[in-house]
């Protein structure tokens, strides 16, 4: 989104997003990493806190509460993914 003052704010899109975090990537020399590894971690930490399947899925905008229910199964892959070790 553009932030110059006086300049309206939209919504990234999802290229833009993708863009922004291979470019990153990239600069830090990490590999595996992509906007959807950001995603895969957000829902996997809200599971891991407490966040129930329904706020996850209202969170995700996924239509299908069994979409949710992949994410918690991949729980225990989480030390396999770079963004993991990402310290926030």
């Amino acid at each position: 989104a553009d932030t110059r003052p006086g300049r309206p704010s939209r919504p990234l899109r999802r290229v833009s997003v993708w863009a922004i975090v291979r470019r990153y990537a990239r600069q830090a020399g990490i590999t595996g990493v992509s906007a959807h590894s950001f995603r895969v971690f957000a829902v996997t930490n809200a599971l891991a806190n407490g966040a129930t399947y329904q706020q996850v899925q209202f969170m995700t905008g996924h239509a299908d509460i069994t979409t949710v229910a992949r994410y918690d199964r991949a729980r225990n892959q989480l030390d396999n993914s770079a963004v993991y070790w990402i310290d926030f």
